[in-house]
């Protein structure tokens, strides 16, 4: 998913930049690939026996995880949110006029949502802590043609308290005459689990590439060397994922960035990491294969090449990297890099 950023902090580095990477990204990481859910029953398939409209299929596609902490840091609960979904006319006729879609929430989760464009959306009602709304989708549906729905919800500041009562995130469409509406609706429900908190704090040595750009001499700034302590009160646990990131930066100078050695109190441990393959992002990603005890240091020692020229886009965009907090609740300050900024040479 979906990213963010600690270490000696950069020096002229507002905290207001240190906060653009997204607090659900530091928590779980963007979901934009979601699983098939099964869909839910908005009424027995028979109960729309003899109806001659169309027969509509909803399905999920891309959204994100919402997730928050109780106030003690000891439990996390999570909501997986599906904002994009396919509308598939599955029968032999059209539906004319379109559809109507409804979505329903929790009302201390969010307070409204977004539609796609074109729609026509209805006031919101709520009952309890339920809030509903529909929307109208005016445009045709062929027979065996694939129609598209966005809803996104807005959500106001995040929660901070556990709700074993959270109404479910559900979205259902509707057409006159669908003689199945047993694939018409989507539901996700959130999950409460207990989690055994840690901590980290990450300090970085930086290294320096001189580098041209439109004739001018630059000199861009790499991490040579990153030293994350677990400071309790667990240890930080295996599968834990430490990711550098080039974010928008043109990156076709750098020829070669890798981890060269990992330690662990000084001491070598090979296999320590495992390299994810994200070929396709600007980053490098690597996931821990074993924990490290309360008191314990990991250090990190950086290769790095590049060529020398480089385009605009270097100075402008930041670089980061961050230790992923997992599902614990780690301060985002201390679990973030930021490199300081390509800056003109002296």
């Amino acid at each position: 998913m979906p990213r963010t950023t600690p270490s000696t902090h950069a020096a002229g580095v507002s905290n207001s930049e240190r906060r653009e990477i997204g607090r659900r990204s530091i928590l779980t990481g963007a979901a934009w690939s979601l699983p098939v859910i099964a869909l839910a029953s908005a009424a027995p398939a028979s109960s729309a026996s003899g109806a001659t409209g169309a027969d509509l299929q909803l399905t999920n596609g891309a959204g994100y995880t919402d997730s928050w902490y109780s106030e003690d840091g000891l439990q996390l609960q999570s909501l997986t949110v599906g904002t994009m979904f396919s509308v598939t006319n599955l029968s032999t006729v059209s539906a004319p006029t379109g559809f109507t879609a409804r979505a329903s929430w929790d009302a201390r989760w969010a307070t409204a949502v977004e539609w796609t464009e074109g729609s026509v959306p209805g006031p919101i009602t709520t009952v309890g802590n339920v809030s509903t709304q529909s929307a109208e989708h005016p445009e045709p549906i062929a027979a065996g043609a694939e129609g598209r729905l966005r809803v996104l919800p807005a959500q106001p500041s995040a929660l901070t308290e556990m709700l074993p009562d959270l109404a479910p995130w559900k979205v259902e469409v509707i057409t006159s005459g669908d003689p199945d509406l047993s694939n018409n609706t989507v539901t996700y429900t959130s999950q409460i689990e207990d989690i055994e908190p840690w901590d980290a704090t990450l300090s970085t040595v930086w290294g320096v590439h001189p580098v041209t750009i439109d004739g001018s001499e630059y000199t861009y700034s790499f991490p040579r060397q990153l030293t994350i302590t677990s400071t309790g009160p667990n240890p930080i646990p295996a599968g834990e994922t430490i990711e550098y990131s080039f974010a928008s930066q043109p990156t076709d100078f750098i020829t070669a960035f890798d981890v060269a050695t990992v330690a662990v109190d000084g001491a070598a441990r090979p296999g320590f990491l495992n390299e994810e393959d994200w070929a396709t992002a600007p980053s490098k990603v690597w996931t821990t294969t074993q924990e490290v005890p309360v008191g314990s240091t990991l250090t990190l020692d950086f290769t790095f090449s590049a060529g020398p020229n480089a385009e605009e886009g270097v100075v402008t965009s930041l670089a980061y990297g961050y230790l992923r907090g997992g599902k614990q609740r780690v301060p985002r300050e201390d679990i973030q890099f930021l490199a300081p900024r390509t800056s003109l040479a002296v």
